[in-house]
């Protein structure tokens, strides 16, 4: 994994949170031999499953989870399409 960039290189807010949360699934696109334009999409793509799972681990989720209260469910929105896709 890439280190980090320096603090005032990051971006403010939960931005940092975002872009931290790209990178790895952003690396290993361009790894993967995605082109350049491409590599946002797969990453978000990649991502997707991993932020649909998280809920799963939350103390305060998972029993509503368990319980068949809480369905969560992945998806993209294509800012150039307009389009919303399902992930999973």
């Amino acid at each position: 994994m890439a280190p980090r960039p320096p603090a005032a290189a990051r971006p403010p807010g939960h931005l940092a949170d975002v872009t931290d949360d790209l990178r790895r699934p952003s690396e290993e696109a361009l790894r993967a031999g995605a082109a350049p334009g491409d590599v946002v999409e797969a990453a978000v793509l990649a991502r997707t499953p991993q932020t649909v799972a998280a809920p799963h681990h939350d103390r305060l989720l998972r029993p509503l989870i368990a319980a068949g209260r809480l369905r969560v469910a992945g998806a993209h929105y294509g800012l150039g399409s307009g389009r919303v896709g399902s992930s999973g």
